[in-house]
């Protein structure tokens, strides 16, 4: 009710401005949601996703991880799965419902965008901003694919928000929706992680700038302490799967990252293109392995696309 009287008494003052924000999510709307169900993707990983869910809410089968990522035999937190349960469930069953819950995030994320452009960039930046994401042919693709990492812009952008009006404004209450949103953002996915020297750091600036006043920095570091529990609650159905089954995930992590570095260079030097290829085809005798230790290896990054042509970045 709070929030429902502040949007109206902003609509009532600023009304042109109102009037250009419902014209951008009705155009996101209609994008999104019409005739959805005969446009939407389903394929496997959709399949699974729903066949999870059906038995959670048929036989109350509880969700302690989320899908598996793409790379890597590593898993998400079930939150994406519990996010499209209920719509699921009104339609029946059907595909359509969590296709649906990932529109309707979509439709906030446009109503997000142009409140963060307006405080960060001005009116006519918002304006544009929210058009744009709106009009968008891929981001209204993507919004009618129930997909785990599309709901991740408006929590990505929700979590940076919330932690520069900690920064900026003191606004120490808005780390409670940092420790939901982040949690969601995770496990989203994994590249989630990139955020989190950004969050870091502006964290730091404000702890040092709330050292000055011992009243700032109580309530900075209490209020911090509920948003890591916050965190910690809705990421620990994916740590007690993994204390269960001797930390699968931790392992899994441990050696994408130990070892997908090396093994992505020495399968493009083994390209036909490679000009280093007659080298590295000779790995019985260990000339592969000293290739991908090299500091020339190790400062290039390179990748072949699919006509097998070589690209190098560095």
């Amino acid at each position: 009710m709070l929030i429902l009287s502040s949007l109206s008494r902003w609509a009532k003052n600023n009304r042109n401005e109102a009037l250009v924000l419902a014209t951008i999510l009705a155009l996101a709307t209609i994008f999104r949601l019409w005739r959805i169900d005969e446009y939407l993707p389903f394929m496997g990983d959709e399949g699974r996703d729903v066949r999870v869910v059906y038995r959670f809410l048929t036989n109350f089968d509880l969700m302690f991880i989320g899908p598996r990522t793409s790379i890597g035999d590593m898993y998400l937190g079930p939150l994406y799965y519990y996010f499209i349960a209920p719509l699921l469930f009104l339609f029946r069953f059907s595909p359509t419902g969590p296709a649906v819950s990932v529109a309707v995030i979509g439709i906030a994320t446009v109503a997000l965008l142009f409140y963060v452009a307006r405080e960060w960039f001005g009116k006519k930046a918002a304006a544009v901003a929210s058009f744009l994401y709106a009009s968008a042919p891929i981001l209204i693709n993507l919004s009618k694919h129930s997909w785990n990492p599309n709901i991740m812009p408006f929590f990505a952008l929700l979590s940076i928000y919330s932690m520069w009006r900690v920064w900026s404004k003191k606004e120490y209450r808005w780390l409670l929706i940092l420790g939901i949103s982040y949690a969601f953002v995770l496990q989203s996915h994994y590249l989630g992680l990139l955020l989190l020297p950004t969050l870091a750091l502006m964290w730091a600036s404000s702890f040092l700038s709330a050292k000055s006043s011992p009243g700032a920095l109580h309530k900075l570091l209490l209020l911090s302490l509920f948003a890591f529990l916050l965190f910690i609650f809705l990421m620990s159905p994916l740590f007690l799967f993994d204390y269960k089954h001797g930390w699968h995930n931790l392992q899994s992590v441990k050696l994408f990252f130990a070892h997908r570095p090396r093994n992505r260079i020495r399968k493009t030097l083994e390209c036909a293109s490679c000009p280093l290829a007659p080298l590295a085809r000779k790995s019985r005798n260990g000339v592969s392995n000293r290739l991908t230790k090299s500091p020339l290896c190790c400062r290039v990054s390179s990748c072949c696309n699919r006509d097998n042509s070589l690209y190098l970045v560095g």
